[in-house]
């Protein structure tokens, strides 16, 4: 019971520092979202269940403090939680710096996708028909800086497990 609470906690640390001081972050350094960071990271040192409940812990908090229709982040945030186990299981396998990268890039893009494809469906499904188009340059720009920032981070957290942990070392059978 203790361990789950720690848990809980600490990913309301982790929405916390992200709500209150990434976000008010200057130019290029609020772009990075350490919720799909700390995802992918669960995802690659925990298993899938313990993920799915952080993922969904958070995308709560995240819908609860969001301006946006109820839902929104959960189904963003789960979804791309989904795509990426399943990248992990079956492109992925191995727990290598380069799956690291390639997971972090798959789950922000698919978070951000899911994100704009369902406030485009919002938008059309509550308006008179008149729509933004979601893959605009500026969003494209947007997910581009957002994904270089979070696999920057990613790579940072590698070396950091890597130095202070066997989990994600590399070995022989002989």
């Amino acid at each position: 019971m203790f361990s789950v609470g720690l848990k809980v906690i600490a990913v309301i640390a982790v929405f916390i520092w992200q709500i209150s001081f990434v976000s008010s972050l200057p130019w290029p350094w609020f772009y990075f979202n350490f919720i799909i960071i700390t995802l992918v990271t669960l995802l690659l040192v925990a298993d899938f269940s313990a993920v799915g409940w952080a993922a969904l812990l958070s995308a709560v908090l995240l819908d609860i403090y969001s301006a946006d229709f109820f839902g929104l982040n959960i189904i963003s945030l789960l979804g791309a939680a989904v795509v990426t186990y399943f990248s992990l299981l079956k492109f992925f396998t191995n727990r290598s710096l380069y799956s690291f990268i390639f997971l972090t890039l798959i789950a922000t893009t698919s978070y951000e996708i899911f994100k704009a494809s369902l406030q485009w469906l919002a938008h059309f499904i509550g308006s008179n028909g008149q729509t933004q188009f979601i893959f605009s340059r500026y969003n494209f720009i947007h997910w581009g800086y957002e994904a270089a920032a979070n696999m920057v981070a990613i790579l940072i957290i590698f070396y950091l497990i890597n130095y202070f942990s066997r989990r994600l070392k590399a070995f022989f059978i002989r």
